[in-house]
């Protein structure tokens, strides 16, 4: 599996906007850090804790002089083996970000020696130590009272990471079961069941989310018309990408572009 990966520094506001199939989380030591984070432009301030899917367009937009900050990503994969409460990752699949916003004085330091952790030589037993502190930071920004977490076996995780990877190295162009069968050499049924029963969502649910997602980012960070950006992001016709773009994000895709 992938290793996890971080950095720590000055940010600096980015000329576009990006995605990737990682959680991302991201610290505030210092400063205030604008920011385009699940879906809306947020001014994240010092002290502040934010876990999003990477899969969903973000960007630095600003920041003051005296900001620094510090960002994260585990595989997603990882994150569903984790007996996280079973909204968790629905909210984080939905693209909403997940943010704390109330200063803890513990998590400063407990962020440096995460940073430590990812950027030096460190034996497997180490990461897993920090593994388990993250998991555990996840755990308090849970809602409680909900559908409890399911646990992932080490065999479906080898499968969700193998069809997440496939499916983020190829979603622009037409993607059919067969085809995803084929690239993790299961029978096709049995891959998208395991899948389902894994990630709480169906392959085509996160193919379309992925395409969503590279919506967004053409959406805000050019001015293509519409059906230019439902053939760029990977949709058969615009009346599927519109309706699908709609049903994902509560909204049509002219209405995103003005909000950004």
């Amino acid at each position: 599996m992938s290793a996890l990966r971080a950095g720590r520094g000055e940010p600096q506001p980015m000329a576009r906007s990006h995605s990737h199939a990682d959680v991302e989380i991201n610290y505030v030591f210092g400063g205030d850090v604008h920011a385009l984070v699940g879906g809306l432009v947020r001014t994240l301030r010092p002290g502040a804790f934010v876990v999003f899917w990477g899969a969903m367009p973000h960007q630095v937009l600003g920041v003051s002089e005296d900001a620094e900050y510090a960002w994260l990503t585990v595989p997603l994969s990882r994150v569903l083996s984790w007996e996280l409460d079973g909204s968790f990752a629905a909210r984080l699949l939905k693209g909403e970000a997940l943010i704390d916003a109330h200063t803890r004085a513990a998590d400063a330091s407990m962020v440096r020696r995460w940073m430590d952790a990812s950027t030096a030589e460190r034996a497997p037993l180490d990461a897993r130590g920090i593994e388990r502190e993250i998991e555990a930071r996840l755990r308090r920004l849970e809602p409680h009272g909900e559908d409890p977490g399911r646990r992932v076996t080490s065999r479906s995780l080898e499968l969700v990471e193998r069809v997440t990877t496939f499916l983020g190295a190829h979603y622009l162009r037409p993607i059919g079961l067969a085809d995803v069968g084929r690239a993790v050499s299961l029978h096709p049924s049995y891959a998208l069941t395991t899948f389902r029963r894994a990630c709480g969502l169906t392959v085509g649910q996160y193919l379309t989310r992925l395409r969503v997602a590279e919506a967004q980012r053409i959406l805000l960070t050019t001015c293509l018309p519409i059906d230019e950006v439902a053939r760029r992001a990977g949709f058969g016709s615009p009346s599927n990408f519109y309706e699908l773009f709609t049903r994902e994000c509560g909204m049509s895709p002219g209405a995103f572009r003005r909000r950004g």
